[in-house]
């Protein structure tokens, strides 16, 4: 047990090393993959809805993650603040692809510690930061490899991960912070998820 505890400790300062602003170990048990929320991919339907593997209807959504989540014992939840012009900009899919990148070390590294089941989820379709220059998925128009396996990652949307809910376990405002009154600018977080068993 000691060196299981070790171990999540050292994954969660290495989120950090990664370029996560903030990293928390929280139970596994917690997460919650909600259909209404996995739904909002289709209705209104989300631009990048079936155009790559990382997002519906190509991962398993909520139903599958349910039967899965039993299996886990932890989960390591981290953000990484960006500023809101940039969400806002071109600059975001650089952002989501640093935050898909974090999840992806985060989950190989899980998996060199013996965390044998480690699996990691990030946000927005792996085919706007990975695979732009590229007419399509090879995944989904061929049922080839991907271009980036060790890259990208499902989309926590796509599984109906409650995000809000796991920003407020982590004592994380959920929204925008606002520092105009400071006369700085207003960071937006983008999250990533790890669950380990």
């Amino acid at each position: 047990m000691a060196v299981e505890q070790k171990n999540l400790t050292e994954l969660k300062n290495f989120a950090c090393e990664l370029g996560a602003d903030s990293a928390v170990l929280l139970d596994a048990q917690i997460i919650e993959a909600k259909e209404n929320l996995a739904a909002l991919c289709q209705k209104p339907r989300c631009p990048n809805y079936g155009v790559a593997a990382s997002c519906p209807p190509h991962v398993g959504g909520p139903k599958s993650l349910k039967k899965q989540l039993p299996s886990y014992t932890k989960a390591l939840f981290f953000r990484l603040m960006a500023k809101k012009t940039d969400v806002y900009s071109a600059k975001i899919h650089d952002i989501q692809g640093q935050v898909h990148t974090i999840a992806a070390s985060l989950e190989n590294r899980a998996l060199e510690l013996g965390f044998d089941k480690a699996r990691a989820f990030a946000g927005g379709s792996c085919k706007n930061m990975f695979c732009a220059d590229q007419p399509d998925c090879n995944v989904t128009a061929r049922n080839g490899a991907c271009r980036n396996p060790d890259l990208a990652r499902p989309s926590m949307s796509g599984y109906g991960i409650d995000v809000s809910a796991l920003a407020k376990a982590a004592d994380w405002p959920p929204l925008v912070v606002n520092n105009r009154a400071a006369g700085k600018e207003d960071f937006i977080p983008l999250y990533g998820l790890l669950i380990v068993g």
